[in-house]
Parts: C-alpha cells; structure tokens; sequence
C-alpha cells in the first residue's frame, strides 16, 4: 500500500481523503524525482491512478515518467486510458507517438504524429519525427514531402538538407539531391556526409 511506500502514514491518509489533490501528489513525485529515486515517483504515481483511475492528471504525469525512463510500453498504455478519457492536446500526440516510434511501430507513431501536426501545425520537432518514420518505411515521397515542410521553418538545417537530399536520391531525382548536398558543403564545408555524398 501507500505506506509502504512513502513510510509515512500520515501522507497515506491525506491522500485517500483527498486523492484528488493534484498539488500534493505533484510535490511529493517532485521530490522522489529530485532525489533521483524514479522508480518511487512511478509507484507513487501508480498509486494514485488507482486511488483516482478518472484523474488524466496522474495518468499523463504517469505517462510521462515512463516516457522519460525508457518504458515505452508501459506509457503507451497510460496514454491509451488518457485515449479513452478525450485527454488530448498536442503534445500528448507527439509523446504517443514517439512512444509508438520507440517500440518500431512506425505506421501507429505516424497516425499520432499526423494528429499532432493537425493540432500543432508548423512543429518542427514533429515534422521531423514524421519523416523520419515515412523514410523508416520506404515511402520516400512522404518522408520528402515532410522533409521540404521542415526545411521551409529551418532551411539552413544541416541535418535536414541531408536527409532530404538522401529522401532525393531514393527517388532518383539526383539534380535536386545533389543541390542539397551542396548547400550543406557551403554551410559546412567539413561536412563529410556532403562530401560523401557528392563523390
């Protein structure tokens, strides 16, 4: 029970009597983290889903521990109940679907991604995110056509200017590739993955 895991059996009172005193258990899962004792801020945390298993507030900070400690699993299924309760914004789409991406299931990270970019439009982060998964699978022209949207916020993205020129060359368009490539040499001209690539 609670106790067991605080050792303190004031707290466990205070918090069945008012399990829904987000402050309370933010500060005490602050502090778990703060001291570096994860695994404790996640018990806690369990516990008050189960004490308030309609709070989206302790399932999305729940969500979000696993996130952090590589649990991705674990987060998806938080996330999924957040799903169920019409908990949603934004970023709670991106952590959904860098959790799917995790795990390589990269199809289900672009749905949620595809969400976020309709609630969020003009992300770098998850215009990035996108590419990548459509370029994971093969569907070049999708990866490039969030490459390109990714490019139009940060056009000077070395980073970007070669994966888009790589999305280029997997479609055999070599002319545009190869302007990518050389944009990156001029921007960085120790560049070897440019100069790789314009060998």
């Amino acid at each position: 029970d609670l106790a067991s895991i605080t050792g303190d059996e004031s707290l466990q009172k205070a918090c069945k009597a008012d399990p829904n005193d987000q402050v309370a258990w933010a500060m005490l899962c602050q502090t778990y983290f703060h001291l570096g004792q994860s695994m404790q801020g996640i018990k806690v945390l369990e516990e008050m889903t189960k004490m308030a298993p309609y709070s989206s507030e302790a399932w999305c900070r729940l969500g979000i521990a696993y996130r952090e400690l590589g649990m991705y699993i674990e987060a998806e299924n938080a996330g999924h109940v957040l799903e169920k309760g019409k908990y949603s914004d934004a970023q709670f789409y991106q952590k959904m679907g860098y959790c799917m991406e995790k795990q390589n299931k990269f199809s289900q990270a672009i749905d949620y991604y595809t969400k976020a970019d309709i609630m969020l439009s003009d992300s770098l982060w998850t215009l990035r995110r996108m590419a990548q998964c459509y370029r994971i699978i093969g569907e070049f022209d999708n990866a490039l056509h969030y490459y390109t949207a990714a490019l139009q916020i940060s056009p000077e993205d070395k980073k970007l200017l070669l994966k888009t020129g790589e999305c280029l060359v997997m479609l055999k368009r070599y002319d545009e590739a190869f302007a990518h490539f050389f944009k990156v040499e001029y921007i960085d001209p120790e560049s070897l993955r440019a100069r790789r690539a314009i060998a």
